[in-house]
């Protein structure tokens, strides 16, 4: 006698995130840099990732951020502002959207130079 097995796989509906557009540095100090970026569809994820990285330094560190944290216009523009950086640093940062888990792709890699103590904010146009 021989045994046949058959499982049948259903394919499961995986909603992707759209990967955030036009990801920008709009203000630098010598402490904080503020990004934007819009989104597709006010429904389109739950959540943001943005890594971050001092260049000299291997290490990304990761940053959730919910829409609670962040400022949003009805045009789909999100801003966020990252605190308590270190001056005259060069850093790297890249933003995907998440929706239950499920990222996006990154966006391009971002790098900015960090003011020195006591400069005007570097606002960008």
């Amino acid at each position: 006698a021989i045994c046949v097995a058959v499982h049948i796989i259903k394919p499961r509906w995986i909603q992707l995130c759209n990967t955030p557009k036009r990801f920008a540095i709009v203000e630098c100090s010598d402490c904080s840099i503020t990004i934007e970026w819009f989104i597709h569809d006010q429904e389109d994820c739950l959540q943001y990732e943005l890594d971050y990285r001092n260049q000299e330094t291997d290490k990304w560190t990761v940053t959730t951020l919910s829409t609670t944290d962040l400022s949003a216009e009805e045009n789909g523009r999100r801003v966020y502002t990252l605190l308590n950086i270190l001056p005259e640093t060069g850093y790297e940062l890249k933003l995907c959207s998440v929706n239950h888990h499920v990222r996006s792709h990154f966006t391009e890699l971002m790098t900015i130079l960090t003011l020195k103590p006591g400069n005007v904010t570097f606002k960008f146009t």
